[in-house]
């Protein structure tokens, strides 16, 4: 079969999160892609994870969403259990011409419809490739509940009947008459203008190093089959066992570097990245399941680079006591006597070698490249490295291959986190974009979600179904989800209530859809996670099965219930019922909305002119928008152009390519350049937004753009305030101390004392690179380098062997006892502990070299107010997902880039500004948006005339105009209204309501929340919590597992500012024992002021309570940001012991 095909066609190899996020990313901007994924289904090795760091979500609650979107877009062409036969590039290298086989699954896809009937009844065992062979599969089988497509598919080298012509069950029990022995494999043939590789990773097979016992003991396990031990739908239920007896274990040992970092015979030279992390995740996981073991990690060094990562392993030491030891494993074995595993290390803290029984011990593998890598590679044309994986041809760029139009990414490239796989996957996807544009990219996507919707059927009665979702065991582990379920049944207007093991799945959401319909619903409550991530999703399955997709309310029992009231399961499962009564009490009240739409701005503001911020620049400007980049000093290129440019232990000589990029963004036709400026005002929404660039000279100069990217440059810790840096001649910063190597530059026999400050890869990298071109430049040097964990990128490991076998020496210290640098007799000396030999050292030193930390600019916080976007701890900017959204903020339409999200190394930079750059050409591309239509509106009949609201509004929204009946009314411009609700909650007549959030519809969820009374030493507590912040950060408690009592009742607001006094009296009357207010914090406001709005307004509450009988200590207002979920758990219980010291409500005593 061949299918012709135009230029604006990509083939998209590998169906895990990497290809997922590139076909979506492509699909969205109205490119046709081809997902092709040699398994079953899509999901790659993500699917099988139970939890993702450093916010310990569900995985497959995060992914399942993404896997249901690629099943549904009309811009993408799945093929499951397919593999590319063949590659034909064009004479003119614009297209390739590719054979795709389609494998026989002996099941025809377009019947099956996933009943599972087949599986039931087939009589077939094999252990299962999804369950890493800890379960079983049957010959015909489904890999996973949330398999996208959801068909079964028949083994052919173990099926009965394919194999000895007999049985055939499966075809007999079908109800659908989807079996066909006879299905043959297809072939197709497509023209594509760019190929996308990502092929993802397999793991080393421990049972080839024998020393570790694996194969021969089977309590020792990799880290893939332990995550599906601990994963609710694995094959214990989420329950940690030992695996040959089934009891519970007392200890576990975790060991890293399995088959890694090393040279020696079946094992790999590289460091895989990510085992550190994922083995502090899995400790903690197993903390929380059962926080009596013992849980100890064996580790070589500690590789935790990644944003928020280190804060987890601290977390993972002083919260859940794991233990973290330096020591390797000498071996595994048996102890004849007691049945128990003996663990035999060196443990280098102590130089002692220890013997340890324990009953679980968990290896974590060398991620290797994926099985057929080889091969595929033959067939595209595109070279491997050293190490088998996909190689990158360009040192800057490094999705691209030696093959133009061939582009890599996620762990096909090397191995990483879900986090760069996702970044890289939007990189590849942006040099896609570049080889061809869509010309009518809205072609495909209005036909996506596209359904009749009735509308009288919409206003009819109300008929509310509720669907409760299990989310495997992350709810249920907590929650009685089926009695939560049947007392849903018992509400007002519930015609339908069912419970789902995951709602997100491919096959929640069609249960979901054929319930509408079978049913007639016109209401739907799902009650599971959080909307911020969850509710498009469930928006466009209701839109799809014939219902106005805002006639859908979602409840949060999982970030706000079960995840942090772990340890009281009876009040979790009480506190969901009142949530879900509290979502079909405001479903009975909501009307249809229609989407509005609006044009975008064709062009782009990026702030920063770092790398990051030029390549998006050049990227954007390429693709044929106009660009509008500010740099607030007066000149482009940030520091990694300024100080030493360099990509450690590269040959290549990045300062030219950098200069040309300068060069090429200076020069570009569609790029306006403002140096010496920052921006000062921001107001409006995705597509079209308003920024004030406000020049050094006090030029000012008001642009129209439709979307934004913050690109602005991290910088070093000051070295003023290290080592005496700047003090004295002998102390440099890495990088001045780089420009004087060279031969002959030092005396000989001269000491050089490296110390990484820092403990980021780049400091690692930067050190070592230095340390190795001194030695190597300058034999007879001696080169100390004092570290307390090497951390280094893939290719890094060889050098550091190299460096060793150079003679430069390694002196670990404790991270809370750095090196003590001091003279003695003009001479200075560099006193450390050395952590291996155990001895406290001095070393003369002739030159001291600091490889310092980045840390984020003051600049960050400014932006951050301006744009009224999120900060982390450290600084710099809060992501709205660290996994599946990480460089897109809450606010639609901006972006980050570069070390504006976390420290960077220059190829690190440049990667995210291509990332960058495709996330905001989505709108640009589109050139129209639908917005939501939770907007405010005005009642003639009511309105006075007075004005308030115009005077309230920062987006000029309300205007006062002359009604039919000649009076003068507010009239609100539905594109220039943000929903804010502040103009609502101020309005003296009560004339303006804000749709999807009416009066009606908050007081009504009030009435339901305190509808039941709460145990006596439970106080109520009312929340009305803004999207942006405060509910953002009860979100991050959630994730964090930050434990706080079951007293609190969250109503999710827009804006603090639109919070009605009459909601808190209201409360007050109706028995709620306290009520709080939460926001943003100050200059955050992601509405300007309405932080500012909502604190005069509890003022003037708190007036009004001192004449009743609360106390106005009863109202709290706390004002918070989105990464701030430690401080929501710390108010939620601070207020929660206050209002036991003041008793019950005086209302709820009546």
């Amino acid at each position: 079969m061949v299918e012709t095909r135009g230029s604006n066609h990509v083939l998209v190899i590998g169906g895990g999160i990497a290809g997922i996020t590139a076909a979506l990313d492509l699909a969205d901007k109205g490119f046709m892609v081809y997902l092709v994924e040699k398994s079953p289904s899509i999901g790659g090795h993500m699917a099988q994870l139970d939890k993702t760091f450093p916010t310990l979500d569900c995985s497959i609650c995060i992914l399942a969403p993404k896997m249901v979107e690629v099943a549904r877009h009309p811009n993408i062409r799945l093929l499951t259990y397919s593999e590319v036969e063949k590659v034909e590039r064009s004479a003119d290298g614009a297209s390739f011409t590719v054979k795709i086989i389609k494998k026989p699954r002996y099941v025809d896809e377009t019947k099956c419809v996933g009943c599972g009937l087949c599986t039931e009844k087939c009589p077939v065992r094999v252990k299962s490739e999804f369950e890493a062979g800890l379960g079983e599969r049957k010959a015909i089988y489904i890999p996973f509940p949330q398999a996208v497509p959801k068909v079964a598919t028949i083994d052919e080298n173990v099926c009965l009947h394919l194999t000895k012509g007999v049985c055939g069950v499966c075809e007999k029990v079908c109800p659908a008459g989807a079996v066909n022995y006879d299905q043959k494999a297809e072939e197709l043939s497509i023209e594509v203008s760019s190929i996308i590789v990502a092929t993802g990773y397999n793991l080393l097979d421990p049972s080839s190093l024998a020393q570790y016992g694996f194969g021969r003991f089977p309590d020792v396990l990799t880290s893939l089959q332990y995550e599906r031990l601990m994963n609710a739908a694995g094959p214990t239920g989420g329950h940690i066992v030992k695996i040959s007896d089934g009891s519970k274990p007392d200890k576990i040992y975790f060991i890293q570097c399995v088959g890694s970092r090393s040279e020696k015979p079946k094992r790999k030279s590289y460091c895989s990245q990510v085992c550190c992390m994922y083995a502090t995740k899995q400790a903690i996981v197993t903390k929380e399941h059962e926080p009596e073991i013992d849980v100890n990690i064996l580790y070589n060094d500690l590789r935790v680079a990644g944003k928020g990562y280190e804060a987890l392993v601290e977390r993972a030491k002083e919260e859940f006591k794991i233990n973290y030891i330096k020591g390797l494993p000498g071996e595994v074995r048996r102890d004849p006597l007691t049945g128990r595993l003996v663990v035999r290390y060196m443990d280098m803290s102590s130089g002692e070698i220890t013997e340890e029984q324990t009953d679980l011990v968990v290896l974590c593998p060398a991620m290797i490249p994926a099985e057929g890598s080889e091969t595929l590679a033959k067939k595209l044309g595109i070279d491997l490295n050293e190490f088998g994986f996909f190689n990158s041809s360009d040192p800057l760029s490094n999705v691209k291959t030696n093959i133009p139009g061939i582009f890599i990414c996620g762990c096909s490239q090397g191995p990483k986190d879900i986090s760069h796989s996702v970044i890289q996957a939007h990189a590849a996807a942006a040099e896609a974009i570049l080889r061809s544009i869509p010309s009518n990219p809205q072609a495909g996507l209005k036909e996506k979600g596209k359904s009749e919707v009735s509308e009288a059927f919409s206003m009819a009665e109300p008929r509310i179904g509720v669907f409760v979702c299990h989310c495997g065991l992350n709810i249920a582990n907590v929650v009685d989800v089926k009695e939560v379920t049947e007392y849903a049944k018992t509400l007002p207007n519930v015609v339908y209530a069912e419970d789902l093991m995951y709602a997100c799945s491919k096959d929640g959401t069609e249960r979901i859809k054929e319930a509408i319909v079978r049913e007639k619903l016109n209401r739907v409550v799902v009650a599971s996670c959080t909307p911020t991530t969850h509710a498009p999703l469930f928006r466009s399955i209701c839109k799809e099965a014939g219902l106005n997709p805002y006639l859908f309310e979602m409840v949060n029992i999982r970030e706000h219930d079960s995840w942090v009231h772990s340890k009281y399961p009876e009040e979790a499962t009480e506190k969901a019922k009142d949530l879900i009564r509290m979502g079909v009490a405001k479903a009975a009240l909501l009307e249809p909305l229609k989407e509005l739409s609006t044009s975008v701005t064709p062009a782009a503001l990026i702030v920063g002119g770092s790398v990051a911020g030029l390549v998006a620049a050049k990227v954007i400007a390429d693709a044929g928008y106009k660009v509008l980049l500010v740099e607030k000093t007066k000149k482009l290129g940030g520091m990694f152009l300024s100080e030493y440019p360099n990509i450690p232990f590269s040959e290549v000589d990045v300062r030219p390519e950098l200069e040309k990029l300068v060069e090429a963004v200076e020069g570009h036709k569609n790029i306006e350049v403002f140096l010496s400026s920052t921006p000062t005002e921001f107001k409006g929404s995705i597509g079209n937004f308003e920024v004030l660039i406000k020049s050094n000279s006090g030029e000012n100069r008001q642009v129209k753009v439709g979307v934004i990217i913050l690109s602005p440059d991290a910088s070093e810790v000051s070295p003023e305030e290290v080592y005496g840096y700047g003090k004295e001649d002998s102390v440099y910063s890495v990088h001045e101390f780089r420009r004087m190597i060279e031969p002959g530059s030092f005396k000989e026999g001269e000491t050089i004392g490296y110390i990484i400050y820092g403990g980021s890869e780049r400091c690692c990298a930067e050190a070592l690179d230095s340390a190795l071109e001194v030695k190597k430049s300058n034999p007879s040097t001696n080169v100390y380098v004092f570290y307390e964990d090497i951390r280094l990128p893939l290719e890094g490991e060889k050098f550091y062997r190299e460096a060793r076998e150079q003679g430069i020496v390694f002196i670990r210290f404790d991270g809370r006892s750095k090196p003590r640098i001091y003279t003695e007799k003009g001479r200075k000396f560099v006193e450390a502990y050395d952590l291996t030999l155990h001895q406290r050292f001095s070393f003369p030193v002739d030159k001291i070299v600091l490889s310092l930390p980045l840390v984020a600019p003051e600049e960050n916080r400014e932006l951050s107010s301006t744009f009224k976007v999120p900060l982390n701890d450290e600084g710099f900017f809060l992501e709205v997902h660290p996994k599946m959204r990480p460089i897109d903020f809450s606010s639609d339409g901006l972006f980050m880039a570069g070390t504006a999200h976390s420290p960077q190394s220059l190829t690190e930079a440049y990667v995210q500004g291509l990332a960058a750059a495709s996330r905001a050409l989505t709108p640009l591309i589109l050139k129209e948006l639908t917005v939501e239509p939770l907007i405010a509106v005005v009642d003639d009949e009511r309105c006075v005339g007075c004005g308030t609201c115009v005077s309230l509004c920062e987006y000029n929204a309300p205007r006062m105009v002359q009604s039919t009946s000649g009076r003068i009314v507010a009239e609100i411009d539905p594109m220039l209204c943000k929903g804010c609700g502040i103009c609502a909650a101020r309005c003296p007549a009560r004339a303006i309501e804000v749709k999807g959030f009416t009066r009606a519809q908050t007081m009504a969820m009030i009435r339901a929340a305190l509808a039941t009374p709460s145990p006596p030493d439970i106080p109520k507590v009312i929340a009305f919590l803004c999207n942006w912040c405060a509910y953002a950060g009860a979100n991050t408690a959630g994730v964090s597992r930050f434990q706080y009592p079951p007293s609190i009742r969250i109503i999710r607001m827009m804006c603090s500012g639109m919070v009605d006094p009459l909601y808190v009296l209201y409360a007050f009357m109706q028995g709620a024992d306290g009520v709080m207010i939460g926001g943003c914090k100050e200059a955050d406001c992601h509405y300007v002021s309405g932080n500012l709005e909502a604190e005069k307004t509890m003022d003037k509450i708190r007036e009004m309570l001192k004449t009743t009988m609360i106390d106005p200590e009863r109202l709290l207002n706390i004002w918070i940001s989105a990464g701030e979920g430690n401080i929501f758990a710390e108010k939620v219980k601070e207020f929660t012991e206050k209002l036991k010291s003041l008793g019950p409500s005086p209302y709820k005593r009546r």
